[in-house]
């Protein structure tokens, strides 16, 4: 009996007598009187099973293509191969084919190979091996086709879509938006979502920043003038409108500081249409300071030959704290006569205009008061006539 062997099989033999398993042929011959009655036991022995892809990890979409193969001793061996997912059948096969793996099938695959022989039919043997397989969501990109918008009054709608090549067996994935629309000017920051069950949303890209920039309006404003010392004409503007409902404007336009003749620009200063416009001056529109006219009148003078009178003046009031600088002439002469006065080197500011009028420097004749003195004489003598004065 220890010479009965045949490949893929294990043999072992039980006393008929006492059904028991035999391990010693010898000692049961002795204590069976001579007579031994024993069966033989085949035992299939196992196959060898192996995955032949170790590839564990997948995302959804992926084609997942799981094989087994396996080796036995026997010689005509008949087989069936089987596989399960979480000890449910899924496939009799060498291989099982999963189209499109979603992230629900993550978890146990079992390939399983059953063997038996046609001459010994009620001989089977099975081995299994198992591997756990990770499916994980698909990453999917948002594409923005918002980025930069101009306010317009109105509400304006946020538009973005998942890239299509994304997109697995037609699915029709939903996008979600934190914001679907905007309005005022500002910086919004977008953030995508979806609710769908095998995709989350690349995280380089789930968020996105939306510019609404203000509108734009150029004002146009007058150009203005204004005498030296005179207060400031409100400065003014052509009428504009605004966008949608909007139609509070509110401050004023300024001009470059100075009070001296000259040109000043006027700038868009605090007037304002809120944040939502951007306000600026059209053109190069300015305020001119023009030079203010003063009459300075000369005073006459009526005086006497010998007698030297200082040259005077009247004149329109001066602005803020201006003074005049230098002195009114006359013609030169002493001698009786009439002499004209003169602006000389009288002078003020930049600011100022003079305009002049003469007078005249009149010299009178010196009334000079002359007493003959009264003279006592002797007959036949004469004497010098004499006076003061």
């Amino acid at each position: 009996y220890s010479n009965i062997k045949r490949s893929g099989f294990n043999i072992s033999y039980i006393n008929e007598d006492t059904n028991k398993t035999i391990t010693n042929i010898s000692e049961e011959l002795k204590n069976s009187n001579g007579t031994l009655n024993i069966k033989p036991i085949w035992e299939l022995i196992a196959p060898s099973v192996v995955m032949n892809n170790q590839n564990t990890n997948y995302v959804y979409g992926d084609n997942i293509l799981l094989s087994g193969s396996y080796s036995s001793q026997v010689e005509g061996i008949k087989a069936i191969e089987k596989w399960y997912y979480e000890e449910e059948l899924v496939s009799e096969s060498a291989n099982y084919n999963i189209e499109v793996a979603k992230p629900p099938s993550s978890g146990k695959y079992t390939y399983d190979v059953l063997i038996g022989n046609d001459e010994i039919t009620s001989l089977t043997a099975h081995s299994a091996i198992y591997k756990n397989i990770n499916i994980a969501k698909k990453t999917i990109n948002v594409v923005w086709e918002t980025d930069t918008l101009t306010y317009n009054g109105y509400d304006q709608n946020i538009s973005a879509h998942f890239n299509e090549d994304d997109i697995v067996n037609n699915d029709i994935p939903t996008l979600g938006l934190s914001i679907t629309s905007v309005k005022d000017a500002n910086n919004y920051l977008i953030e995508a979502s979806t609710d769908a069950l095998y995709y989350e949303i690349n995280s380089e890209n789930i968020s996105h920043n939306v510019l609404v920039n203000p509108y734009s309006i150029s004002v146009t404003a007058n150009s203005l003038s204004k005498v030296y010392g005179e207060d400031d004409p409100i400065l003014t503007y052509d009428s504009f409108s605004l966008l949608g409902s909007d139609t509070l404007i509110t401050g004023t336009l300024k001009r470059e500081v100075g009070q001296a003749v000259g040109t000043y620009n006027i700038g868009i200063g605090d007037l304002s249409a809120g944040t939502n416009y951007r306000l600026s001056i059209s053109g190069n529109p300015t305020l001119t300071i023009t030079k203010k006219e003063i009459n300075v009148q000369a005073n006459s003078i009526n005086t006497t030959y010998g007698t030297e009178q200082a040259l005077t003046y009247t004149s329109d009031s001066l602005c803020y704290d201006d003074t005049f600088r230098g002195s009114l002439s006359r013609e030169a002469g002493v001698n009786v006569g009439i002499y004209k006065i003169n602006i000389g080197t009288l002078v003020l500011s930049n600011n100022y205009s003079i305009n002049f009028t003469g007078a005249d420097y009149i010299i009178s004749r010196k009334t000079i008061n002359v007493q003959a003195n009264t003279i006592n004489a002797i007959y036949g003598t004469e004497q010098a006539l004499t006076y003061t004065s």
